[in-house]
């Protein structure tokens, strides 16, 4: 139960403190967790990764930050609008769950845990820092992301408890359906008229027909592999760039999430950086597919969305870098190896059968 609420208070409080996605009547509380999330793992990255602040010291520095996130927007967090949506109703299931379980225990029974995820956590939370095992582990060009977030509970209790650890996709993944719950909710109030309770009826039957389906996987993950999180991230930064068409909602903002998300995915894992063409693309088609009187500021508001969108993701691999040696060409330990010139050049000479 820990491990819940330690997931849920660091992505609320830590996403509160960016700027709010506006769906019709009130912030997005899902859009917010997963910034939220984002956020996290940025700051164990930056505090741990590179300026080498000692575990228990970032850990409890990331608690305070989410605190005043917490204090800032206390009285928004517990309106009927949130507390009667899926990061209302989610969290108290699992709460159940786990108390009629008598807790949770968590057995890694998969390889890849073992090498790259659960297992080096459990290697650094040992040896007290990663710094004192990064050149001894596999594939040194993934970032610690995703193995730091694992081992953050640890931390606060003194002792590994993996089961605890298995809150963490629980709590993405809340945030995920959350923000779906409340797209459907947000178009379900602009065309239901006076009678908003039709609305959030919708919503819960589409949100709840969605998990159903297991459209981004079982809403609680099997394992502790990346491959999940990584989903839910990048579901949401393709929602948000469907989004993009909606005149009533800010593209700054959906912008800057969908940055922050992309983000949160390359701390994932690297392999997000592929994403990134895609990416300038869509900014290429949505410049060229608008039209507005004012071109200067059309082009203006274009190039701080494209800054919105690529600036988090350039400045986690920036930083990266500038602490990581050079790697081998191998894209599992180098993505940015699949986009040289003499990659692309050989694309058409690949047997695509």
């Amino acid at each position: 139960m820990l491990g819940l609420l330690l997931y849920t208070y660091l992505a609320i409080g830590c996403g509160v403190l960016l700027p709010s996605l506006e769906l019709g009547k009130s912030p997005s509380l899902g859009a917010a967790i997963l910034s939220g999330y984002a956020l996290t793992f940025f700051l164990l990255f930056l505090l741990h990764a590179i300026m080498r602040l000692p575990l228990t010291a970032t850990v409890y520095s990331i608690l305070i930050i989410a605190g005043i996130g917490w204090f800032r927007a206390y009285s928004w967090l517990f309106n009927h609008r949130n507390l009667g949506g899926p990061a209302g109703v989610f969290p108290v299931m699992a709460i159940v769950a786990v108390v009629i379980n008598g807790g949770i225990n968590y057995l890694p029974y998969t390889v890849d845990e073992f090498t790259n995820w659960i297992g080096v956590s459990r290697e650094i939370y040992l040896h007290g820092s990663y710094e004192a095992i990064r050149e001894t582990v596999h594939l040194p060009g993934y970032l610690p992301g995703w193995r730091l977030l694992l081992l953050l509970p640890w931390v606060v209790v003194g002792h590994i408890d993996m089961g605890l650890s298995t809150m963490a996709p629980l709590v993405l993944h809340i945030g995920l359906a959350t923000l779906i719950f409340e797209i459907f909710r947000f178009e379900g109030e602009r065309h239901a008229g006076p009678s908003q309770r039709n609305a959030i009826i919708w919503a819960w039957t589409l949100t709840l027909l969605y998990l159903a389906a297991e459209g981004t996987g079982k809403l609680w993950a099997f394992n502790l592999l990346i491959e999940q999180p990584q989903i839910y991230v990048l579901t949401a930064v393709f929602i948000y760039l469907f989004l993009l068409d909606d005149t009533e909602i800010q593209n700054a903002r959906l912008s800057l999430h969908a940055g922050v998300a992309i983000a949160a995915g390359y701390m994932i894992k690297a392999s997000a950086l592929t994403v990134l063409p895609g990416l300038l693309l869509v900014l290429l088609v949505v410049f060229f597919r608008e039209t507005s009187e004012d071109q200067a500021r059309w082009v203006s508001a274009t190039i701080r969305n494209g800054i919105s969108l690529l600036l988090p993701t350039v400045a986690v691999v920036l930083l990266w870098k500038g602490i990581v040696p050079e790697m081998e060409g191998h894209c599992l330990s180098n993505p940015l190896a699949t986009m040289t010139p003499e990659v692309i050049s050989n694309i058409p000479k690949l047997d695509w059968q």
